[in-house]
C-alpha cells in the first residue's frame, strides 16, 4: 500500500479500514482510485486558523438549541477542526450501533453535514419532534440542524436532502472517508457533551470550492 501523496509505503491501517501515512500524514480510503490534482494542493484557497475558529464559533451558537433540545440545558458544543475523521473513533464503544443523518448542500456553500447520535436517544428525538417514526424524527432533526447552517450561510445554500443510516461507528466514518477519498477536505466538528462525556457529533466538510464563499461570509 502506497500513500498517493508522497509515495511513501510507510503507512498503518486504520480500524475504519483507512490507511495512515506514518511519513506526511494523509489519510487515505483504498477502494477508490484516488485522483489529486495537484494545483489544488498549491493554489487552493485555506481558511486561516482565525477563520476556522470564527466558524467554528458560528457552528457551535448555530448547532446549540439542537444539542440542548436533546440532552438537556447540561449539553455543551465543543468545536474541533479535524485532521483525519478517526479522531472521532477512540471517543466512543465502537460495537454500540449509531443513527447518522447525513445532509447535501448545493449552492455557494457544497458538502455535506453528518449528525450521529447514539441508539439509546432515539426515544427522546422521538418525543421531541412529535414523530412516531423513527426516520421521520431523525430527518426533522437533520433538516433542523441544516436550517442553522443555512442561517450561517445567509441562506445562499440549498439543502439537496436529508438521509438516515443506521450502523456502527466505524461504518459511519467509513462511509465519509470513502466519499471523501483524495480529497484534502477541511473537516470541522461539533461535539455533544454532557459531563464530558461524548453524546453526540457534528461533522461539516465542505468542498474545497467552498472555500472563497466562506472567506466571505466570515469577512463580513
Amino acid at each position: 500500500m502506497k500513500c498517493p501523496i508522497c509515495g511513501s509505503t510507510n503507512v498503518t491501517k486504520l480500524k475504519t479500514g483507512s490507511y495512515r501515512c506514518n511519513d506526511c500524514g494523509f489519510v487515505f480510503y483504498p477502494t477508490k482510485e484516488v485522483i489529486i490534482d495537484m494545483r489544488d494542493l498549491l493554489t487552493g484557497d485555506e481558511l486561516t486558523e482565525e477563520e476556522i475558529n470564527e466558524l467554528g464559533e458560528k457552528i457551535k451558537e448555530q448547532t446549540k438549541d439542537v444539542s440542548e433540545k436533546i440532552f438537556g440545558k447540561n449539553a455543551k458544543n465543543v468545536f474541533r477542526a479535524l485532521s483525519s475523521l478517526d479522531e472521532i473513533l477512540a471517543q466512543y464503544n465502537e460495537d454500540d450501533r449509531v443513527f447518522g443523518i447525513f445532509a447535501d448542500f448545493s449552492g455557494s456553500v457544497k458538502g455535506t453535514v453528518m449528525v450521529m447520535v447514539q441508539e439509546n436517544e432515539i426515544d427522546t428525538i422521538r418525543k421531541i419532534y412529535k414523530k412516531d417514526g423513527i426516520i421521520e424524527a431523525l430527518k426533522e432533526l437533520g433538516k433542523e440542524t441544516a436550517r442553522g447552517f443555512k442561517d450561517i450561510f445567509k441562506e445562499d445554500i440549498i439543502l439537496e436532502g436529508v438521509n438516515i443510516a443506521y450502523d456502527t461507528i466505524p461504518s459511519m466514518i467509513n462511509y465519509l472517508i470513502s466519499e471523501l477519498a483524495g480529497e484534502k477536505n477541511m473537516i470541522l466538528n461539533v461535539k455533544m457533551l454532557v459531563d464530558r462525556v461524548p453524546k453526540g457529533e457534528i461533522i461539516f466538510v465542505p468542498q474545497k470550492e467552498s472555500i472563497k464563499y466562506l472567506k466571505s461570509v466570515l469577512g463580513s
